[in-house]
C-alpha cells in the first residue's frame, strides 16, 4: 500500500516531499499522457545495500529544493531497481542512501528538503516512461565521491522484466547527464580509469572529458617519453 511504502521512506522526507507516487504494471503512458504525468526508472548501486533511497529535485536558484523520493526494495524485496511517477520537466538527483541495518551511507550535500548539489540531470515528459539507467557510486581519493552512469546491468533489467515486463516494454533510455567532477589532473585521472573500466563492464562510453584529458596527457607523455608509461590502464 502507498502509506506502507510512504512511511518506510522516514517520517521526515514524507513531510518534505509527500509520499511519492509510482508506476507498475497498471501504468500505461496513454495514463501518464491524461494524468500529466512522467514516469522514471533507475537502478542505483551503492554496494549490499538493505534498501536504497533517491531524492530527486527541481533547481530553484542557486539550490535544489526536493520534489519526490523514492526507494528500492521493502522488506520482502531488496532490487535495487527504482520507480517514480513525476509531474513533467527537468529533474536533478541530489541524495542517494544506502541503508543496511542501522547503517547508512549518504551521497549529497544539503538537507531538510534543500540541497547544495546536482548528482546529475534528467527530463521526462508527459505520458512516457524515462530510463535513466544505473548509478554507480565512485570513490575520489579520501572521502570525495562521485556519481557515475551506465547501462542496467542485464542480470537486473532481465529480473525487472520478468516483474515489471510492461514497464519495460514501454519505456525509453535516456541516460542520466553526470556532471564531471573539478578534480586536479591527478585525481581526474584517477576518476577517468573507474569510469572508463565500469563503462567498459557495461559497454558505455566515456566521458568526453575522459577522452580528453587522455589524449592530453598522451601527448604530454610523447614529448618526454615515447614510450607512453601506461597511466591510463
Amino acid at each position: 500500500m502507498g502509506w506502507i511504502r510512504c512511511l518506510t521512506l522516514g517520517f521526515a522526507i514524507a513531510l518534505l516531499v509527500g509520499c511519492g507516487a509510482t508506476i507498475n504494471e497498471a501504468t500505461t503512458l496513454e495514463s501518464l499522457a491524461s494524468a500529466g504525468k512522467a514516469g522514471v526508472v533507475m537502478h542505483v548501486d551503492m554496494g549490499t545495500c538493505f534498501n536504497t533511497q533517491v531524492y530527486i529535485g527541481r533547481q530553484s536558484g542557486d539550490v535544489y529544493k526536493a520534489a519526490a523520493a523514492a526507494r528500492s526494495g521493502s522488506f520482502l524485496d531488496t532490487s535495487p531497481m527504482i520507480r517514480a511517477e513525476l509531474d513533467p520537466g527537468e529533474y536533478h538527483i541530489v541524495k542517494l542512501i544506502c541503508t543496511i541495518g542501522n547503517h547508512s551511507t549518504v551521497l549529497g550535500k544539503g538537507a531538510w528538503g534543500s540541497y547544495k548539489q546536482s548528482l546529475g540531470r534528467f527530463q521526462v515528459r508527459a505520458g512516457e516512461i524515462v530510463n535513466i539507467g544505473s548509478l554507480h557510486v565512485v570513490p575520489v581519493g579520501g572521502k570525495d565521491v562521485h556519481l557515475a552512469v551506465s547501462d542496467i546491468p542485464e542480470a537486473e533489467l532481465q529480473q525487472f522484466s520478468k516483474d515489471y515486463p510492461n514497464i519495460v516494454a514501454r519505456m525509453q533510455t535516456r541516460l542520466l547527464e553526470v556532471p564531471v567532477p573539478k578534480l586536479a589532473d591527478a585525481e581526474m585521472i584517477q576518476w577517468c580509469n573507474r569510469v572508463t573500466a565500469l563503462n567498459a563492464a557495461y559497454r558505455a562510453h566515456p566521458p568526453a572529458a575522459c577522452l580528453s584529458l587522455q589524449n592530453e596527457q598522451v601527448r604530454r607523455l610523447e614529448k618526454v617519453n615515447p614510450e607512453r608509461p601506461a597511466l591510463w590502464q
